[in-house]
């Protein structure tokens, strides 16, 4: 059995856990760990039976496929590497238009630490980021063979040109990594072959531990017909966050609708309006229902500088449960008005089939971009268009 299992996450367009031992360390007993200097203690505890995956100092690692974290370490005890990619987008989505990439600049890599659970030893450390020669996958990956016949030398096999370092001066849970190539050649060069061979996360210097929660990779790309760069970050980490009552709710097509706008020039007024931050984007791509179906939207007000936001819908009217507090209590619309961060739950049903128009009901945001359609589809299956979700 490997000492690898294989981890995903969001930051990473595919990562793995690697670690020196040929075996897998929980079952280990007394005996030394495979590549590691240090005795090992008796562990009965099953990986199968972790929650999530978690270091222990009596074995160093156990490795766990739904790991929320990444361990780099150059312990005594335990040698192990964070392999990732990043897919780099062949186009970059902007409030107003898609457009391909004519040039990247700025490209750096920001790594989130939990110091809790990291291990430092003395500072400084150096964290790089290695280009792999041999590409992996995340789905056969292990530090034993890269593919069958061919072994690996160590956990990921041969380190090719490294591509991004940061020395760690003082515990911090930020490390900014500038990337060292040539940026624009190495984004193109990802983005064409779906992030290559890929990268290994090592730490180099006193013994180290340390615990990677996040991964983003940030650049600047100028896009084909404009001037400027649009700044990117590859990794959402925006979110609403619903709680449901203890009694639940009716099964129904469930969508969150966050109203929001751009000021693109900086001059404290906004030039772009949207319904989930891209202009336009429902009225292309309309909202597919289910005719007499029970439709929910969560809809939240992020617009800055505007003191008002608004929701109308054509050819229909709604339920608003202000706040989303109250089941029994409601009120029956069809133009709802929010003040900056206020939220609501609406419910509707569309009676007739074809598209119902919803947008804001300030003539200037729609115009801007704020303004989309539901399209209702007579005997819509449950798992298509919006699904349905049934309250547990």
């Amino acid at each position: 059995m490997t000492a690898a299992r294989r981890l995903g996450a969001a930051a990473f367009g595919a990562v793995a856990i690697l670690a020196a031992c040929t075996e897998d360390p929980l079952s280990l007993g007394t005996d030394e760990v495979p590549g590691a200097s240090t005795q090992t203690t008796d562990v009965t505890i099953s990986v199968a039976e972790l929650e999530r995956w978690r270091d222990t100092t009596l074995t160093g690692f156990a490795l766990r496929s739904n790991a929320p974290f990444a361990t780099v370490s150059n312990g005594s005890s335990v040698t192990s590497r964070a392999l990732s990619r990043f897919n780099v987008p062949d186009t970059i989505r902007t409030p107003v238009d898609t457009l391909p990439v004519a040039r990247f600049e700025e490209v750096e890599m920001m790594m989130r630490i939990d110091t809790v659970r990291s291990a430092f030893g003395e500072l400084p450390v150096t964290v790089r980021v290695i280009g792999l020669e041999q590409p992996f996958d995340v789905d056969s990956v292990s530090w034993i063979d890269a593919a069958p016949g061919v072994p690996w030398a160590a956990a990921g096999g041969a380190l090719g040109v490294e591509i991004a370092s940061a020395v760690m001066e003082t515990v911090s849970d930020t490390l900014i990594l500038p990337v060292s190539v040539d940026q624009d050649s190495l984004m193109k060069a990802w983005q064409d072959t779906d992030g290559g061979n890929g990268f290994a996360i090592v730490v180099d210097g006193p013994e180290t531990r340390l615990h990677v929660t996040r991964t983003l990779l940030q650049y600047d790309p100028t896009l084909v017909g404009r001037q400027l760069p649009v700044p990117q970050v590859q990794q959402w980490t925006e979110y609403t966050f619903i709680v449901d009552p203890p009694e639940g709710r009716e099964p129904a097509r469930e969508m969150v609708m966050v109203m929001n706008a751009f000021d693109t020039n900086l001059d404290g007024d906004n030039e772009v309006y949207a319904v989930n931050t891209s202009a336009f984007f429902h009225h292309h791509h309309p909202v597919r229902v289910g005719v007499g179906d029970l439709c929910r939207v969560y809809l939240v007000n992020a617009t800055e500088f505007d003191l008002i936001n608004s929701f109308h819908l054509h050819a229909g009217m709604f339920k608003v449960f202000r706040t989303g507090t109250q089941l029994d209590r409601y009120d029956v619309t069809d133009t709802i008005m929010l003040c900056q961060g206020e939220r609501h739950v609406l419910e509707f049903r569309l009676e007739n089939p074809g598209k119902h128009m919803f947008h804001a009901h300030q003539s200037e945001f729609a115009d801007l971009g704020w303004m989309g359609f539901f399209e209702a589809v007579e005997h819509l299956a449950a798992g298509e268009g919006v699904p349905v979700r049934a309250h547990v």
